[in-house]
């Protein structure tokens, strides 16, 4: 089973109240929740099966607790959190906290708190909290009218920023790959597949003979650092087994406040439908997020490009967005796909990264 969580909409509370009436949620709590949603009381996520679409969860966060020495203290608080059975024990409850945490920690807070109640049917949170880094805030348990209720506090440490220059650990290699500068040496190989037209055909430029070829090289070549917006960390792909340049990946530097760059790739179509490409990607993938500590990575290629977009896809990338006639290419108007990955969307799916 796959879920998504994302924020509540007006919207969902139909899908809401249709999963959990029945253990007694009224429509009118959540019309509550939207509102505070409107007024910024609070966040509320859900989380919905990609199959069915059924709500399986949902979760909050509080900027003003109603535990007191929250409040006093400015810490939000995760609150009502609740999962239905069906769907325990699938990473919900864990997903909605980390989601939780990063909102926090974009508000510019240093720590969250979370209370549950001490009687077995809280046993899950009993278990799962602590093992998440939140311990008991040293004031004992609050008794309530449901109950003893345990309050429970994490520090929150920021986002690491990418760093002012960047430059990889060259050669990057990967199991049947070398990723490194380009160098003069490349010209052949270069020429090779920049002289196709099917190469060419969505590329924002054209055919190339030798002479521009040989001036791209030489660019290329400079183009090994990230180190503010605009640069561009483009590498030859070069095959072990023959030391041939089969193509080139780039990490093109978009946003440093949104900390996001754009990844390309084109290739020598002699060695494509054998995963160099994908395997090429996945380690500039590692580079963006493992070692430059990026948010986001997208990508964007024309509507027709179908090889393209169906690597995005295999790359676990979520389509974004389908631009309908947005800009006038090569003489006609043309769509444009935006996929785009999450660090903790590349933490989750690449368990082992390189």
């Amino acid at each position: 089973m796959t879920y998504t969580i994302r924020p509540m909409q007006a919207n969902d509370i139909d899908g809401i109240i249709q999963t959990f009436a029945i253990v007694n949620k009224t429509r009118a709590q959540f019309e509550r929740y939207w509102q505070e949603n409107i007024d910024q009381k609070r966040i509320t996520l859900i989380a919905v099966d990609d199959t069915t679409q059924q709500v399986a969860g949902y979760s909050n966060v509080v900027w003003h607790s109603d535990y007191a020495p929250f409040a006093e203290a400015g810490i939000p608080e995760i609150n009502d959190m609740h999962v239905i059975d069906a769907y325990q024990r699938q990473g919900i409850a864990t997903g909605f906290i980390k989601r939780l945490e990063q909102l926090a920690t974009e508000h510019d807070r240093d720590t969250i708190g979370i209370g549950f109640g001490l009687t077995p049917d809280y046993g899950h949170a009993q278990r799962l909290y602590p093992k998440l880094g939140y311990i008991p805030d040293g004031r004992g348990t609050l008794p309530t009218e449901w109950g003893d209720v345990l309050y429970l506090t994490k520090a929150l440490s920021k986002p690491k920023l990418p760093t002012q220059t960047f430059v990889p650990s060259y050669p990057i290699r990967t199991n049947r790959l070398i990723l490194r500068p380009f160098e003069l040496g490349d010209i052949d190989d270069v020429l090779a597949y920049q002289s196709m037209p099917e190469v060419v055909r969505y590329m924002y430029w054209q055919v190339r003979d030798r002479a521009e070829v040989t001036q791209v090289v030489k660019d290329r070549a400079t183009m090994t650092k990230l180190a503010r917006e605009g640069d561009r960390l483009q590498v030859a792909v070069v095959l072990h087994a023959n030391n041939k340049v089969i193509g080139e990946v780039v990490l093109m530097y978009r946003s440093a406040l949104h900390q996001q760059c754009e990844l390309g790739y084109a290739f020598n179509p002699a060695y494509q439908g054998q995963g160099y490409a994908r395997e090429a990607a996945e380690a500039m993938l590692v580079v963006g997020f493992r070692d430059y500590g990026l948010h986001r990575i997208f990508c964007q290629c024309d509507a027709r490009n179908i090889p393209s977009y169906q690597l995005m896809e295999r790359l676990g990338m979520r389509r974004e967005a389908h631009l309908i006639h947005d800009e006038l290419f090569k003489g006609e108007w043309a769509d444009t796909l935006v996929y785009a990955m999450l660090r903790e969307e590349w933490l989750k799916r690449y368990i082992n990264p390189l």
